[in-house]
């Protein structure tokens, strides 16, 4: 049951969308940055950078879950989530970064000790980028499964 589970074509998909982004993601900040200044496992548990994982995770799902059913219920469910998901990724957690940059600017400059979180949110050719690299995973699992 754990092995039909693990071996069904969404979570395969799903799953090598998610290594790839974290993998593409991690050759970018390695080659943007300096090889070894990067690790792998912190670009794979990450926000922000280039392409997003979160718009290629929920492309990949809604492409696989097209391959699999079509255009039914549940796919349209999945369009929708990535819709929100994606828009988020790019519109309010990226807002959200830049405010707390700002935020931390003005902090220092009034010497105030606490820090406010810097979410990394995506440009809009991070998310971009991602639902491409979701949607080509998608094509090559549902092709190879």
């Amino acid at each position: 049951m754990l092995r039909g589970f693990l071996m069904h074509p969404i979570v395969l998909t799903v799953f090598f969308t998610w290594v790839a982004a974290g993998v593409l993601k991690y050759l970018s900040a390695s080659f943007k940055k300096g090889s070894g200044k990067v690790s792998l496992f912190n670009e794979l548990f990450t926000t922000g950078g280039m392409p997003s994982g979160h718009s290629a995770s929920v492309s990949s799902l809604t492409a696989a879950v097209f391959f699999l059913e079509g255009v039914s219920v549940l796919f349209l469910a999945c369009l929708v989530f990535s819709l929100i998901v994606i828009r988020d990724s790019f519109g309010v957690r990226w807002s959200v970064g830049e405010q707390a940059k700002i935020l931390n600017k003005l902090a220092k400059h009034d010497h105030v000790q606490d820090k406010v979180r810097v979410v990394l949110g995506h440009t809009l050719s991070q998310a971009f980028a991602g639902i491409i690299l979701g949607v080509v995973v998608a094509v090559v699992v549902h092709l190879l499964v």
